[in-house]
């Protein structure tokens, strides 16, 4: 799936996102990502949920499962060159559902020449994927729930 959106300046808050979860996300994504994201605002809201193959969680005290963000691979599109990068969707819900965070490996920006009000696609993958689950994940919720032995 192909959506089109333009590039727009945040709150400012994606280098200190990004530098605050910087181990979890390249242990995540395999890669050490740029300390900043680049904000689309997309020609329609997007349910991002079909395309996340990642979230990036963990268990609360009480056991329950706490949700930080969601990543989908995509490949975001410019004056006919491509990056292959990940989309981000904090689930605190910083940007409404029609705003995509970009995670790449270096400033998106300068590799594309791109400027705010520039127009981008953002090629999703076409099949729901299979989410990657966090070894461990499960073992660790039981015995945080008090059911290690069950």
């Amino acid at each position: 799936m192909r959506i089109k959106g333009k590039v727009f300046s945040g709150f400012g808050r994606g280098h200190d996102l990004i530098e605050k979860w910087k181990g979890r996300i390249t242990y995540l994504l395999k890669f050490e990502p740029f300390p900043g994201t680049l904000n689309v605002r997309l020609e329609k809201p997007l349910n991002m949920a079909p395309y996340s193959t990642i979230e990036m969680d963990y268990v609360l005290s009480h056991g329950k499962r706490h949700i930080d963000a969601y990543f989908a691979p995509i490949k975001l599109v410019s004056g006919g060159r491509a990056e292959e990068c990940w989309a981000m969707r904090d689930a605190d819900k910083t940007y409404g559902i029609d705003v995509l965070e970009i995670v790449a490996t270096k400033s998106l920006k300068e590799s594309l020449g791109l400027k705010d009000g520039d127009e981008v696609e953002i090629e999703l993958p076409e099949k729901r994927m299979k989410k990657t689950k966090v070894p461990g994940f499960g073992m660790v919720q039981r015995f945080m729930q008090g059911k290690a032995g069950a």
